[in-house]
């Protein structure tokens, strides 16, 4: 679940500490919660798109998937972040493939490009690329290899529009594609993204897929633009504590440990019950309390004597 510190498929400079905290199981509940608050449920299509820099996450994802029900449009980039799934003889696919020979899941990536520079693999050694490319299509797996960005984005949007129209988009860590290489990465906001989220990042149902700048949009903002809610996850030092779960915890989390489990609510019939028993007080205070006394002068009237 944490990778080396660099190898030949690292991509970029990772966390160590992210990498940790997102290997806590738990975090599965949290991807549950947001699939349902998104309104997805049994024989729903859901679209994502993994990176291999958070191998847990990723699994945390397709179990979210197989128990609500849904089906996933599932799209892996094999490059990984340092700390990532960044083994070249045993990327994160390997790991999907372990668990479905074991029958733990059933949501799992059909297609997968190589991730890092262009998400072509630039700066990996050629023959490790042959590798892995034939080790993961000898899998069943499908190959994307797009020289050009705007042509791998449309491809990636036409898998995922194929089918039923997804209820949701995933994109789980810093995968090229999910904003077409934009700075917004930086800044975008974590977890839930609804349409009419302020932390969205594209107009609503904008008609083209360029940005501001005639740079293509990312699949982000392109499915925010159609009114798709959106789940990013990317910055877990603030993702988790908002979902009740700790950053870089130690010992790791027991399953079914963690707030992400509880809803806090306030009990009405026991905020009634106290208010009556506090007003039932007051009064009788108020009724046993002794009360001063009028004294009355030689003259007759009533006064009060001041010492």
């Amino acid at each position: 679940m944490v990778g080396a510190s660099y190898t030949e498929i690292t991509t970029t400079l990772g966390s160590l500490e992210s990498k940790r905290s997102a290997a806590n199981p738990n975090t599965a509940a949290m991807v549950y919660d947001m699939l349902m608050q998104c309104g997805v449920r049994e024989g729903d299509t859901v679209a994502v798109n993994l990176s291999s820099s958070f191998p847990a996450l990723n699994v945390a994802i397709l179990c979210a998937l197989d128990t609500c029900g849904a089906k996933g449009v599932i799209i892996n980039s094999v490059g990984a972040s340092t700390y990532g799934a960044n083994l070249p003889d045993y990327t994160y696919l390997d790991m999907e493939q372990t668990l479905l020979a074991a029958g733990l899941i059933e949501n799992h990536t059909r297609w997968f490009s190589l991730g890092g520079a262009d998400d072509i693999g630039k700066e990996m050694p050629a023959a490790i690329k042959e590798e892995i490319v034939s080790r993961l299509e000898s899998f069943g797996l499908s190959f994307l290899y797009y020289e050009d960005i705007d042509e791998n984005i449309a491809a990636r949007r036409r898998i995922y529009l194929s089918g039923d129209a997804p209820v949701c988009f995933i994109n789980a860590g810093g995968n090229l594609l999910s904003f077409a290489g934009g700075e917004e990465m930086i800044s975008a906001k974590n977890g839930l993204i609804f349409p009419d989220s302020p932390g969205r990042l594209s107009s609503a149902r904008a008609p083209e897929d360029t940005a501001a700048d005639g740079r293509t949009l990312g699949l982000i903002p392109l499915f925010e633009r159609d009114g798709v809610p959106v789940i990013h996850l990317l910055n877990m030092k603030s993702l988790l504590p908002a979902w009740g779960l700790p950053f870089d915890p130690y010992p790791m989390p027991e399953p079914g440990e963690g707030d992400i489990y509880y809803d806090w609510e306030y009990s009405l019939p026991l905020a009634a019950g106290c208010l009556i028993l506090a007003l039932a007080l007051l009064s009788w205070a108020a009724a046993s309390l002794p009360r001063k006394k009028d004294r009355c002068d030689r003259s007759g009237r009533s006064g009060i004597f001041i010492l």
